[in-house]
């Protein structure tokens, strides 16, 4: 099969089993997207975050219902560790291989991060590409596990983007409305 060669060149390629730790610790991060549902809420305790936080939520979630509760009940894939023990480095999870739920989550926050901050979005995608890398080390998904774990994650947080913009849009207040002005004392309607 043409994804098990691929992931025995990347085990090869990506330390052999001298990283297994790294590798480990690194696919630990993604799961359950705990880093990424924390760093969400987080981001909901501070006024200028609230937007990108709601996004990430949202991307997350949505994420969630696409490859977990549609697609990896529907396609029910087995893991390559399943059919292939004799490279397996971890615990097999016993879930459906398709699509990566560890690969959906990282990319729906660190795209959603991105949309909003580019600059600090970058640190956070390397950390989802190498918690999606990891999951092609450790023999737990196929190459297109991954690769349509990427595109849901994306998609998703291009949705929950357009969203929030639509709904944190500053909205026009009527011309002679009272705006609220801190440390300023308020004005009634003239």
């Amino acid at each position: 099969m043409f994804e098990v060669e691929i992931l025995r060149n990347i085990r090869e390629s990506f330390g052999g089993d001298e990283a297994l730790v790294f590798w480990q610790t690194v696919t630990h991060l993604g799961d359950a997207g705990l880093v990424w549902i924390a760093l969400g809420l987080f981001l909901l305790c501070f006024p200028g975050f609230r937007r990108v936080g709601s996004t990430i939520g949202i991307a997350l979630f949505s994420g969630f219902l696409i490859c977990n509760v549609l697609l990896k009940p529907m396609v029910d894939r087995l893991r390559p560790c399943e059919l292939h023990a004799e490279d397996l480095l971890m615990a097999c999870p016993t879930d459906p291989s398709f699509p990566s739920g560890h690969t959906t989550a990282s990319f729906a926050a660190a795209v959603a991060f991105g949309i909003f901050h580019p600059k600090w979005g970058l640190g956070l995608l390397t950390l989802a590409v190498l918690i999606a890398w990891s999951r092609l080390y450790l023999f737990v998904h196929w190459p297109s596990d991954v690769a349509v774990g990427i595109l849901v994650g994306t998609i998703s947080a291009a949705a929950a983007a357009a969203f929030t913009k639509s709904v944190f849009a500053p909205h026009r207040l009527r011309p002679n409305a009272v705006q609220f002005q801190p440390n300023k004392p308020q004005t009634a309607y003239r």
